[in-house]
């Protein structure tokens, strides 16, 4: 027999609700037997629906919905659950419930509703208006609200907007002993179905051609989730949500693995990577650079291009087609990756970074222009890194070893920031322009959790010598010492 006519069988059933239909009336409809007496419809329509667990034949000889079978999503009733929780302090507590029947056609059908009550005693952090509260006391406990709702929604599949606690708690009352409990979410469905992409309810409402209102308490709320759910199963192929069996793997699809076997490294590379700032080049199979990127912790960032995804942005996609193998340089501060990222960007022109990331140049301090002296760590623990500020105008920037720096940063203070003045008006190359709006930038968003001090109120040379020692005795982990 032709399953459709099976389906359409189980939905002329449960659209006839609990009365149930005798088999000459489905015979009739739709076997068209020619007024076949009525125990050869019996025997025809027993043959169309045998083993079909959706539907049961009653003692009284009628058909009717099987409330007590596992849920299924083809052919079958949805449960529309939507419930009321409110916030008290650190917990939220469920105050009411309502479930409204649909059927494979998307009819609506019977509905139900409950208060719940809560803890007891009463949770002295829990406040209601006086006639809400007078519901919510003479409601059933959570555990009893839930065999409620969940008798009212055996044999059919449990839907709402967004899965929560309470449909859950439901779907799993009413789920075999041996199966998973599978609710619909149509916030997931109408984030994955190609002929939605929506991200809210009202947005979801709008494309299914709903009016927008607002909805307040459990009842309303199962109502326009029924209205969503009436409105998907009517155009499900125009929407690209296909046939409702097909639902639950649309809204949990599966994550997308890398194929790590078209790189020249494997996970233990990845695994492997050092967890501090610097830089990553990504390259094709000619050792082309086709990407780089700057991070804070380099493990992380590069990892995340090979997690499983359900779906990859098209930057993603480009890379993980054109990689071969990925290099990496270490800094001692995000500041220095960002340096080392503008340098290989502008000596590499990757073309997946030109044609995605839209490098501008950067961003000009908004600071005063003070002689500013920062220090910060280097990629080697035994190394401090130093970038001296003459406004913005000049900068220069040093590696030396801690125990060396104070004396062999002397000659170089006293000549940037002490000695004669260079003439004005000679130009600064691009390169060391662009790189010193960087630094000027990054110290404007960062002064408040990195060292640096303003020569200018240090008290000269030797006051600032003075306080750079203070820096260079501390742990290199130490964290902030001062700020300008």
């Amino acid at each position: 027999m032709n399953r459709s006519i099976v389906d359409k069988i189980a939905a002329y059933v449960a659209a006839r609700g609990p009365d149930g239909v005798d088999a000459q009336e489905l015979a009739t409809v739709f076997l068209s037997p020619m007024s076949a007496p009525p125990q050869l419809c019996a025997r025809l329509i027993g043959n169309v629906l045998s083993g079909d667990p959706r539907l049961v034949l009653g003692p009284d000889g009628r058909w009717r919905v099987n409330r007590s079978g596992p849920a299924t999503a083809a052919g079958s009733d949805y449960t529309v659950i939507e419930a009321t929780e409110v916030a008290a302090g650190a917990r939220h507590y469920f105050i009411a419930w309502a479930a409204l029947r649909v059927d494979a056609a998307g009819r609506a059908g019977q509905t139900v509703s409950s208060a719940i009550r809560p803890d007891d005693p009463w949770p002295p952090d829990l406040i209601l208006p006086p006639q809400i509260k007078k519901a919510v006391l003479a409601g059933p406990p959570l555990t009893a609200a839930v065999l409620q709702a969940a008798d009212f929604a055996r044999g059919s599949v449990v839907v709402a907007y967004r899965i929560g606690g309470f449909q859950s708690a439901v779907a799993r009352a009413i789920a075999e002993p041996d199966e998973t409990p599978q609710p619909l979410s149509l916030e997931r469905l109408g984030k994955r179905a190609p002929g939605l992409k929506t991200d809210s309810r009202e947005a979801l409402a709008a494309r299914l051609g709903l009016p927008a209102r607002e909805v307040a308490g459990a009842a309303a709320t199962a109502r326009a989730t029924a209205e969503m759910l009436s409105a998907m199963l009517a155009r499900k192929e125009s929407f690209g949500l296909g046939e409702p069996e097909g639902w639950t793997e649309l809204q949990h699809p599966k994550k997308i693995e890398a194929d790590f076997s078209r790189f020249e490294f494997d996970h233990g590379f990845i695994a492997g990577l050092p967890e501090s700032p610097g830089i990553y080049i990504m390259r094709d199979a000619n050792g082309t650079a086709i990407y780089v990127g700057k991070a804070s912790n380099l493990r992380a960032r590069v990892q995340s291009y090979f997690r499983p995804r359900i779906e990859r942005d098209e930057k993603t996609e480009r890379i993980l087609e054109a990689l071969s193998r990925v290099e990496i340089e270490e800094t001692g501060s995000e500041l220095a990756a960002r340096l080392a990222e503008q340098r290989a960007l502008r000596a590499l022109q990757p073309a997946i970074n030109i044609q995605f990331d839209v490098h501008d140049r950067p961003e000009a301090s908004k600071g005063p222009a003070r002689r500013v002296l920062l220090m910060l760590p280097a990629p080697d623990a035994g190394e401090v890194e130093i970038f001296l500020l003459d406004g913005n105008r000049a900068m220069r920037r040093v590696k030396l070893p801690r125990a060396e720096a104070r004396e062999r940063l002397r000659p170089l203070l006293a000549e940037f920031f002490f000695g004669p003045k260079k003439p004005a008006g000679q130009p600064v190359a691009e390169p060391e322009r662009e790189e010193l709006q960087i630094v000027r930038s990054w110290l404007d968003h960062n002064a408040d959790r990195v060292n640096a001090l303003d020569v200018d109120l240090a008290g000269g040379l030797e006051g600032t010598l003075a306080l750079l020692d203070r820096y260079l005795h501390e742990p290199p982990d130490s964290g902030k010492v001062f700020h300008v």
